[in-house]
């Protein structure tokens, strides 16, 4: 082989690999161990870049190590250690390597947070509140580095952010700041929508009270964007943000950077058989942006709009899903429902933090009632594009995520031939019935796709949708004729997170977000408490029950320094003290922020639990942080 293929070939080949199979082909013979050594670096690279580690063929490694900072990738010297970090953090993901987690809380500063944004790179999170304001602190020492007080910003602020500039709704008009790192343009100079004298005004109180010597987490004025109809909901993908109109009648594109008007987008009349006589606007639930489409959400089906709608041909502007020629007076075209998958009653038994899920198909008689409601009522809440743009995900408040691959494909092609006849609905959409109303939906890069419902955190591990090759690890679970999926999303994988199955807190989920090496949510600061102090309390058992057989019945309540809570050397009442805080706190000045979600919870009966602080559960290797 070596001496019929050129070695940049090799190197190519070997790109595909993974780690454990490199190591493989280096026990194959003196020869293979032997190329592997003196290529090693050359071939690591590779397999980064063809892996999608790294962004471009151009990434050195320390390109690589400030845009992904982190405590497990400060010791990264060579290809091989970051590939290996990478595979152990796509293990992780699956549950085949280390236990998800510690439970991590932002505690001060995210209290009684609602809506977030992270910017990783820098180690930011931008949060708003329910009574108003908003802050920036820094994801790892929780200082507070920049604030806006809830007397400029509005209760229960909606913000969007990406690339360093970070946009908020202001009773009817958009506001745009940016952060010092965000990019330049030349086109800036010529800003059609410039910051009025109220964001100046409010940018100068802010530094005042938060100075900063090198300008870190302070957000700066940049534009107040006017849109023509007032905003219903809105959708930020650099450098595009995109407006839904709160009469459902068009959408706006802003090219942020240049703060102009790009495109407003009118959408189809909306016929169906539960629309209000003589309304043809569309109610907009949710609005997502991809690099060719937009996606309006609503409440029956989504709606997929091309950009540059004007240059596009007429028969690949609208698409719906799900198409249902019953429901509509104009046939457009659209995609077919398909059969969906129900989601497994029991876990794959795993001491992880996270355990796998079986799916098994649906089976519809005549008798079961919900399934026609659903058919007629899907009640959509939110959509995401894949990072390719090529896939989205959709949720509904019934239950059902869909996953939609390559939806291009059943439309004409740009130069007007017919679509693939040929593909049948279970070739592009895959349903699953999560038995339980889905609130809240996010998209990683690396095709993880996380719902929240109210009774578990569910992640649908999707390779196929991300824009590097497919890793894929065999199911955990023991095969079964029912548990086959579709051809086409055969590498679809379900997981839960097996700690956070409060009943009393997942439905007061707001805000749920994942990265490339975490899930992160706003968690109920009660929900925290009680599971810590829960796990103490069991750990302490324990050992109080080995010492008890060590050194007899006088010993019992001893319990050695460093052994009785979660955390070398945190002692009993290290923990009864953080539990008390959590949990009662009344002198905590702070603590009125948490009114108005006290009240709304409180018909639910846990207003014990609507108190709330950023969480994050990590997937990255701890064994190099």
């Amino acid at each position: 082989m070596f001496d019929a293929l050129p070695p940049e070939l090799i190197l190519r080949i070997l790109s595909f690999l993974d780690i454990q199979s490199i190591h493989g082909c280096q026990l194959v013979s003196p020869i293979w161990n032997q190329f592997v050594k003196l290529n090693e670096s050359a071939m690591y690279r590779a397999m980064a870049i063809q892996h999608n580690f790294v962004s471009n063929w151009h990434s050195s490694l320390e390109d690589v190590r400030t845009e992904l900072p982190g405590p497990w990738m400060a010791s990264v010297s060579t290809w091989k250690d970051l590939c290996q970090r990478f595979f152990m953090l796509d293990r992780n993901w699956h549950a085949r390597g280390e236990r998800a987690g510690p439970r991590e809380r932002l505690y001060r500063s995210s209290r009684g947070v609602h809506r977030f944004k992270l910017e990783e790179k820098h180690r930011l999170v931008i949060a708003t509140f329910p009574r108003g304001g908003l802050r920036v602190f820094c994801m790892d020492t929780d200082e507070l580095l920049f604030e806006l007080p809830n007397t400029y910003v509005k209760r229960s602020a909606h913000c969007e952010y990406d690339n360093g500039y970070l946009t908020f709704d202001r009773h009817g008009v958009m506001e745009v700041w940016k952060f010092a790192f965000a990019p330049e343009s030349s086109a800036e100079a010529a800003n059609e929508s410039p910051a009025d004298e109220r964001q100046i005004k409010a940018y100068e109180d802010a530094v005042q009270s938060y100075p900063s010597p090198d300008g870190r987490g302070i957000l700066r004025p940049h534009a107040l964007l006017r849109p023509p109809r007032s905003c219903r909901a809105f959708r930020f993908v650099y450098p595009t943000l995109l407006v839904g109109s709160s009469s459902g009648q068009r959408a706006f594109l802003y090219d942020i950077p240049t703060g102009s008007l790009e495109e407003t987008i009118p959408f189809p009349v909306q016929k169906t058989l539960h629309t209000v006589p003589n309304d043809d606007n569309l109610p907009i639930h949710y609005v997502e942006i991809g690099p060719q489409h937009i996606f309006i959400c609503s409440r029956d089906d989504i709606v997929i709009l091309a950009r540059n709608h004007e240059k596009v041909p007429l028969d690949r502007r609208v698409l719906r899903f799900p198409s249902s020629e019953k429901s509509l007076v104009y046939k457009l075209p659209g995609l077919a429902k398909t059969r969906a998958y129900r989601i497994g009653l029991t876990n794959c038994q795993s001491t992880r933090g996270i355990g796998e899920r079986a799916l098994s198909p649906l089976v519809q008689t005549d008798s079961t009632s919900l399934v026609s409601f659903r058919e007629a009522h899907h009640n959509f809440c939110a959509v995401h594009v894949s990072p390719t743009g090529k896939s989205f995900a959709a949720i509904t408040w019934t239950g059902l995520l869909f996953l939609v691959r390559d939806f291009e494909r059943v439309l004409p092609s740009a130069d007007g031939s017919e679509p693939d006849k040929s593909l049948g609905d279970e070739d592009v959409t895959l349903a699953i019935d999560m038995q339980s109303p889905l609130t809240n939906l996010t998209f990683g890069e690396d095709g993880q796709v996380v719902v929240h419902s109210f009774t578990a955190f569910h992640i649908v591990l999707w390779p196929e949708s991300a824009p590097s090759a497919p890793r894929t690890y065999p199911s955990s679970l023991t095969a079964s004729p029912r548990s086959t999926l579709p051809p086409a999303f055969s590498d679809v994988r379900l997981f839960n997170l097996t700690d956070f199955t409060e009943s009393n807190a997942l439905p007061l989920i707001t805000c749920l977000k994942v990265s490339r090496t975490a899930i992160w949510f706003d968690w109920s600061a009660r929900a925290l408490s009680d599971h810590k102090f829960q796990v103490w309390q069991e750990h302490r058992t324990s050992i109080e029950q080995v010492t008890r057989q060590q050194l007899g019945d006088s010993a019992y309540g001893w319990i050695p320094e460093g052994e009785c809570g979660l955390d070398a050397g945190e002692r009993e009442e290290d923990i009864r003290e953080i539990y008390q805080q959590d949990v009662i706190d009344e002198n905590d000045p702070d603590n009125d922020d948490d009114d108005d979600d006290a009240e709304d919870a409180v018909w639910m009966g846990r207003s014990a639990y609507a108190k709330r602080t950023l969480c994050r559960v990590d997937f990255s290797p701890r064994c190099f942080s």
